[in-house]
């Protein structure tokens, strides 16, 4: 696994930013772009659902390889509100 880093989710605007990053480097993967949109969106959803239910949001990225191929691997991660 490499580890690629981690977006932080603080604001709504950092949630239009992780979806933007990671649709950009999934294209940058060479994944189709329909493919990009369908995960952007799933990282959008997630972001805002752990925007309004957590604190300590973040998601993290990194690279998988598994028989011969690269993936990508996403958390998403939030502590719970009191």
């Amino acid at each position: 696994m490499i580890a690629l880093g981690t977006i932080p989710i603080r604001t709504p605007t950092s949630i239009l930013e992780a979806r933007s990053k990671i649709h950009n480097l999934i294209v940058h993967l060479e994944c189709d772009v329909i493919t990009a949109t369908h995960v952007a969106v799933i990282t959008s959803e997630m972001g805002h659902i752990m925007y309004r239910c957590g604190t300590d949001s973040r998601i993290t990225v990194a690279l998988i390889r598994h028989d011969g191929s690269t993936g990508l691997q996403l958390g998403f991660e939030s502590k719970k509100r009191d």
